[in-house]
């Protein structure tokens, strides 16, 4: 039905009037000399040529709603033919006649226009309304025991390239885009192997193997997939161009993004591209689902949100995540918010992690849109399965930094040794928003991990291993922020006993006092500035203390009074 319409509408750049173009005007006249009037025909052919070639190439959906995109070059050709008229038989047209070419023509052009740049401008409130989004206070806690995603990709890589020379006809061949995932219960890294070229993809009939790395050690070795034989990848030429297949067996389908390659279980390698529908008109985008296809047979299977196979960690690539994540923060207000109320601008980056189940999000932070404010508004963690948006801007972020201030803390804390902290995530580190950020050096090689307070600097740790620094942070938690809420690092309990030991130290800003009692395991760690008079405690007074019980030896005093001073 598409190209039907096509069709009839490219029928107006024949002639209109009743002698058609003279015969010099026609190139295939000059050629061969006939007396066949052919200019329009030259043209109308030309114009379809042009339809095939941009058809081919870009792939371009069979909804009818496409035509849209051809009507700056039916405009042109149109207007084109109306010159040739003019040129051949202008003096003996009409009016009617003359200008009826033009006038077509600008109606096609304000046509585009009005559909398309004006289209995408108008519909910033749709897209806004158009996104699923849940408001939360906190996300769910990561302590020493869990495993966040903290290999760098750009570790990943390096370790990927070192094993990529074991491919066989390794110079037909280049490292694909590595994308995270979910695999028999480990977070990893898988790369797919894609052809260097087009001279080199028609010697290459298939792609042999793909690499995996550990997505949690940094330690650990990529290794090499062999066995397999992917004839439909991204980049084949002709009927094996992984693209162009799916296109085939869904021609209607709206697709964003590119293919994304994915393993089930088993190892059985895949690739994914997620497939929706426009917002308004042909501006916009609401993901629906995921085309799965076998780069082995090219067999190609469509699923709806929520159908897709269990083994599939994202329908929505990384693409649609940025595209979502821009119409929630920048679009809030629609077109004509030129006070940029409630306007909050995502990191330009979205960086995949996994929760403790293996679900697969994307993160990202948000800022002011005011220049020169180092400020997150929040963070959001956008569903790789379903597109919903949960955003985090409780009173425990207020004041947070932003990811490229932590990045900024954290390389000021290893300047020394030339060391960057990449892939910066927030997490709720026993309650409290943190960054956490791989160290790596200049070859890329983790060295080191980093754990900052979002809301305090100068609350940090760092160390060699994830663990290593979340039970360091912890310490630097439970001196640094004694007088945070109860429920934001434990349960609070009371105690009463009969001082033992006492002891005080200036640890940076702060005065501390560390007192043992008679009977207790614990160290109670109280900050002076927030109770003074402890500082005047004696061994042998009698106190009584609230304090946070996050299963340290030393503990976060969160109220004091000596029964002596009663102070």
């Amino acid at each position: 039905m598409k190209f039907i319409i096509l069709f009839i509408l490219s029928l107006l750049i024949a002639p209109l009037s009743r002698n058609g173009f003279k015969v010099k005007v026609g190139i295939f006249n000059r050629l061969f000399k006939t007396k066949i009037n052919t200019a329009w025909i030259e043209l109308l052919a030309v114009f379809w040529l042009f339809v095939l070639v941009y058809e081919y190439i870009l792939l371009i959906d069979d909804n009818i709603s496409s035509i849209l995109y051809y009507l700056v070059p039916l405009a042109l050709f149109i207007a084109l033919s109306g010159l040739f008229l003019y040129l051949d038989q202008g003096s003996k047209l009409g009016k009617s006649e003359k200008w009826i070419k033009y006038s077509l023509s600008i109606t096609f052009l304000l046509m585009a226009i009005f559909f398309g740049p004006i289209n995408v401008l108008i519909s910033q409130q749709a897209k806004y309304d158009s996104v699923v989004v849940e408001y939360k206070e906190s996300a769910e806690v990561f302590t020493e025991e869990d495993t966040p995603f903290l290999v760098p990709k750009i570790t990943a890589a390096n370790k990927m390239k070192k094993v990529f020379g074991n491919v066989p006809n390794v110079s037909y061949y280049e490292l694909g885009e590595i994308t995270p995932q979910w695999v028999n219960g480990e977070a990893i890294y898988v790369a797919p192997i894609e052809i260097t070229g087009l001279i080199k993809a028609f010697k290459s009939d298939k792609i042999p193997a793909y690499i995996i790395m550990s997505g949690t050690n940094p330690s650990a070795e990529a290794e090499l997939k062999l066995g397999y034989s992917m004839k439909y990848v991204p980049s084949e030429i002709g009927k094996h161009n992984l693209k162009r297949k799916i296109r085939q067996a869904e021609p209607n389908l709206i697709f964003y993004g590119e293919p994304k390659f994915e393993i089930d279980d088993e190892g059985k390698p895949f690739y994914t591209w997620t497939y929706g529908d426009f917002v308004q008109i042909r501006s916009g985008f609401i993901p629906k689902g995921v085309v799965v296809a076998d780069p082995q047979t090219g067999e190609v299977e469509k699923y709806v949100t929520g159908e897709e196979p269990e083994f599939i960690d994202a329908t929505i690539n990384g693409e649609v995540s940025s595209t979502l994540e821009i119409y929630f923060g920048k679009f809030v207000e629609g077109l004509f918010n030129f006070s940029q109320t409630n306007v909050k601008l995502p990191n330009s980056a979205v960086t995949p992690i996994f929760d403790k189940e293996g679900r697969m999000y994307y993160f990202t932070d948000y800022s002011s849109p005011k220049e020169g404010v180092d400020a997150a508004l929040g963070y959001s963690l956008l569903d790789a399965k379903t597109g919903k948006i949960n955003y985090y801007s409780g009173k425990d972020l207020q004041g947070m930094m932003d990811s490229n201030a932590a990045k900024i803390a954290v390389n000021n804390k290893f300047k020394r040794e030339v060391w960057k902290g990449t892939m910066p995530v927030v997490y709720n580190v026993y309650g409290t928003p943190s960054w956490v950020l791989p160290v790596v050096d200049s070859a890329g090689l983790v060295q080191s991990y980093a754990i900052v307070s979002a809301t305090n600097a100068n609350v940090f740790a760092s160390a060699p291993t994830h663990s290593g620094a979340f039970k360091k942070y912890k310490s630097a938690l439970t001196k640094k922020t004694a007088t945070l809420t109860p429920s934001s690092k434990g349960e609070e309990k009371s105690i009463n006993g009969k001082v033992t030991v006492k002891k005080i130290f200036q640890e940076e800003e702060n005065k501390m006092v560390y007192l043992m009692l008679d009977g207790y395991d614990e160290i109670f760690v109280i900050i002076a500035d927030d109770f003074p008079y402890s500082i005047f405690v004696q061994e042998g007074d009698t106190v009584s203390m609230n304090y946070l019980d996050s299963g340290e030896l030393a503990v976060a005093v969160t109220n004091y009074q000596n029964a002596k001073s009663k102070k």
